[in-house]
């Protein structure tokens, strides 16, 4: 079978197998998973990284499997497919039983991505995937129609390590205390229009890059696209290990430790906008379809924010734009509120959730008045030093919780 992805334009999700899909840069997916690593003195972060993945594996497949007829074998190929669709990677299930066995992963996003950015794991205790590792034990839960937690799944190969291959070995545990993702959750309904005071047409970029063939090769099963590695991952999967990383930093070390998990969810956001939002804006794509719109910066503006209404992650309105001042920015329907809507009621809490999207948004006021993408700068670490961590440089900040009425974001440049 070929699994694709089914975009719904009145609520910017991309849909596959009813969870949500989200499109991220292997930058961002390594350095929020180093992120939560460096944090393992005081939580589990391998239990956060590879529960969630199983939680979401087994949401992706239980429902699936149980409506269509299919045997073990086209089970185990479709979970395969999935893997390299998505950009995750190859994935070898052949020598998996209902009792578990060993899995191969020739190539896999989150090794290639982690030996690109930051080279081998030479003190880290685990290899690099442990997304992987959790999704192969949720999908064989489903296809062998186990309860959620039944199987585990370790990596004991990884390129990281210096191995010449990534493999993992499952087993049966039956772990408790797992729970099925949200799925799309409480999303909300709207219509996408172009903005009344710029030249850009957000229906008809969103209409272009929706029709992109954003798949792993045959080969590789990785995405690569703008410069970067490329996965079209499960929404959810972000949602709850940010919100698991949150949550254990703030019970083990208080306020000062949620103030260091906002810190680095927030660069989290910093490093996508910078590498994923620089390469969009340097691409042959950009030049070809948006550049010809744009008359000002403020065009620039209006530019990457019409493409991010193409990638899954909700709508996104510019409410107020004074240029190398100030953003503010709606989101409508956002795949972290649509996630927590689903968990928990209104007025529960005033504190951020979506910090990924403040530390993102500020990445556009950066790239584009702090420092100057037009110029077609090379996209390295001394240009992300300069324009991040310089004086005048912009910050964003979560005004409105969506579990209080609306959810709103303000960028605003800081002396």
């Amino acid at each position: 079978m070929k699994i694709k992805a089914n975009y719904l334009n009145d609520r910017n999700a991309c849909m596959m197998m009813q969870e949500p899909m989200i499109l991220h840069c292997h930058h961002y997916n390594v350095f929020l998973q180093k992120s939560i690593e460096a944090s393992s003195d005081y939580i589990d972060a391998e239990a956060i990284l590879t529960d969630s993945a199983q939680e979401v594996g087994y949401s992706v497949f239980s429902d699936y499997f149980k409506e269509g007829n299919f045997s073990e074998s086209e089970k185990l190929k479709t979970i395969e497919e999935l893997h390299s669709c998505c950009g995750f990677g190859v994935l070898d299930l052949s020598a998996v039983t209902s009792a578990g066995g060993v899995v191969h992963s020739p190539s896999n996003h989150y090794v290639e991505g982690w030996l690109s950015k930051f080279g081998e794991r030479k003190t880290e205790k685990y290899g690099a995937a442990f997304f992987t590792a959790g999704f192969i034990a949720g999908a064989l839960d489903a296809v062998y129609e186990k309860e959620l937690g039944c199987f585990c799944s370790k990596q004991t190969h990884c390129k990281t390590k210096g191995d010449t291959t990534n493999s993992f070995e499952v087993t049966i545990i039956n772990k408790k205390g797992l729970s099925e993702s949200p799925k799309e959750g409480v999303f909300q309904i709207f219509e996408l229009t172009n903005h009344k005071d710029s030249n850009i047409d957000y229906v008809g970029i969103r209409t272009a890059l929706t029709a992109m063939d954003f798949e792993g090769d045959s080969e590789s099963g990785l995405i690569s696209v703008f410069g970067v590695m490329l996965t079209r991952m499960f929404a959810n999967y972000y949602v709850l290990i940010s919100a698991k990383f949150l949550f254990e930093m703030e019970n083990k070390m208080g306020e000062m430790g949620r103030m260091i998990a906002e810190e680095l969810l927030v660069e989290a956001g910093h490093v996508c906008a910078f590498n994923t939002f620089g390469g969009i804006m340097e691409s042959a794509e950009w030049n070809g379809l948006i550049k010809p719109m744009i008359q000002n910066k403020e065009d620039w503006v209006h530019g990457i924010v019409a493409c991010l209404n193409s990638l899954g992650w909700g709508g996104l309105f510019i409410k107020e734009l004074v240029p190398n001042e100030k953003l503010v920015l709606e989101v409508i329907s956002g795949y972290e509120s649509n996630s927590f809507m689903k968990n928990h009621k209104k007025g529960e809490t005033n504190k951020p959730m979506s910090l990924f999207k403040a530390g993102a948004v500020a990445g556009i006021m950066n790239l584009i008045y702090h420092g100057d993408i037009s110029e077609n700068p090379e996209l390295n670490e001394t240009y992300y030093n300069k324009i991040f961590k310089t004086d005048g440089k912009f910050e964003g900040k979560q005004i409105q919780c969506r579990l209080n009425g609306f959810e709103y974001f303000i960028i605003i440049g800081f002396i």
